[in-house]
C-alpha cells in the first residue's frame, strides 16, 4: 500500500468541508485531480470513506474512524519535521495557537512578543475560535495550542492555568451606573436589561452570570455569544453584563467599565492553556516553557486595569 501523507491531507479536506469543490479550492487545486487521489485512497483501504450525494459528501463509519486516525499521523509527521529542524542551531517551523476573541487582547500581543523574541524562526498560525471547538483540534492534532476557559477534556489533552482576569462590570457611558463611585452589584446591574452568554458559545462565563444573578427572575434578556458581541450591545446604550476585565483594552466608545462587587468568591476568569498529551509538537514544547513568563506579564496587566477602575 502506497499511502502518502498527500493523500491524507487531501481526504481531511474533503472530510472537513464535506465538498470536493471547496476542498479543491482549500487546497488550491482542481476537483478531478482530488477525487481521483480519494477514489484510488479508498481502493487502496478497501472501504468506502464517504457517502455521497446531491448535497455533498458525508463520512462512513470507517471514514469517521479513518480520520481520527488521519489526525494522529499528520501530528505525528508534523512533531516528527519539527524534531529534525530543531537538531539544527537556529529552531524554526510553524506552531498553530487557538484563541477566544477576548484572547485577542490580553494573550495573543503578549504571546508574539515572547516567540519574537525567543523564537524569531517560528511562525505563529492563529486561529480564533471558541474554546469547544479548541479542545477538539488540539484532541485531534489540528492544534499545538489552545487558549480557552476552564471546560470538560478529553484524556488526551492537559492544561495548566496561565492567566485568572477580574470581573468587571459593562455599563452605558451614559447611564447613571457609569457615574456611580461605589463597585456595581448585581442589584445595580438588573436594574438594566441583563445581557447573559450562551451556554454553548460561551459556557464558562454562562454559569458564572446564573450564579451572579440567580436571584433575579430575568436573568438575561439578550444572549450572545461572545463578550465582544455584549460589549458592542452595551456601548450603544442597551443594557449591562459581567465581563473578564481585559475588556478595558476596547476603549469602545459609550462602553464605559467599573469595578464590580460580587456575593460570590468566583470574581476571576481562569484562561487555560490546552495542548495534547499524546503527540506534542517539539516548537508547542518549547513554547510552553515561556507560559511562566506569560502568567507574569498577564498578571501585571490584571493589576493595571483593575487600579485604573478605582
Amino acid at each position: 500500500m502506497g499511502l502518502s501523507t498527500d493523500q491524507i491531507e487531501c481526504f481531511i479536506a474533503v472530510a472537513e468541508e464535506g465538498n470536493v469543490g471547496r476542498a479543491a479550492r482549500r487546497l488550491s487545486m482542481t476537483q478531478p485531480p482530488l477525487s481521483r487521489k480519494i477514489q484510488r485512497l479508498e481502493r487502496e483501504l478497501g472501504v468506502s470513506l464517504f457517502r455521497r450525494d446531491a448535497t455533498g459528501m458525508s463520512l462512513t463509519p470507517a471514514g469517521t474512524q479513518f480520520l481520527d486516525d488521519a489526525y494522529r499521523i499528520t501530528s505525528l509527521v508534523s512533531a516528527s519535521f519539527d524534531r529534525v529542524r530543531m537538531e539544527g542551531q537556529d529552531v524554526y517551523g510553524t506552531v498553530g495557537v487557538g484563541f477566544t476573541a477576548i484572547s485577542t487582547y490580553n494573550i495573543l500581543p503578549k504571546l508574539l512578543k515572547l516567540t519574537s523574541a525567543y523564537l524569531p524562526n517560528v511562525t505563529v498560525k492563529i486561529s480564533e475560535r471558541l474554546s469547544p471547538v479548541q479542545v477538539e483540534m488540539v484532541s485531534r492534532g489540528r492544534l499545538d495550542v489552545g487558549f480557552i476557559r476552564p471546560q470538560e477534556l478529553p484524556s488526551n489533552v492537559c492544561h495548566r492555568v496561565v492567566d485568572s482576569t477580574p470581573l468587571v462590570a459593562l455599563v452605558p457611558e451614559r447611564s447613571a451606573l457609569a457615574k456611580q463611585a461605589a463597585p456595581l452589584t448585581p442589584d445595580d446591574l438588573a436594574t438594566l436589561p441583563l445581557i447573559r452568554y450562551e451556554h454553548d458559545g460561551s459556557p464558562y462565563l454562562a454559569r458564572m452570570h446564573d450564579e451572579i444573578f440567580a436571584s433575579h427572575a430575568d436573568a438575561g434578556s439578550i444572549e450572545v455569544s461572545q463578550v465582544l458581541s455584549g460589549a458592542a450591545v452595551v456601548a450603544e446604550g442597551i443594557g449591562a453584563m459581567i465581563a473578564p476585565a481585559a475588556v478595558a483594552k476596547l476603549a469602545l466608545p459609550g462602553l464605559a467599565v467599573r469595578a464590580v462587587a460580587l456575593p460570590t468568591s468566583d470574581v476571576e476568569v481562569p484562561t487555560w492553556a490546552v495542548y495534547s498529551q499524546d503527540a506534542r509538537s517539539p516548537l508547542a514544547e518549547r513554547l510552553l516553557g515561556y507560559f511562566d513568563e506569560l502568567t507574569t506579564h498577564l498578571l501585571r496587566e490584571n493589576n493595571r486595569i483593575l487600579r485604573s477602575l478605582d
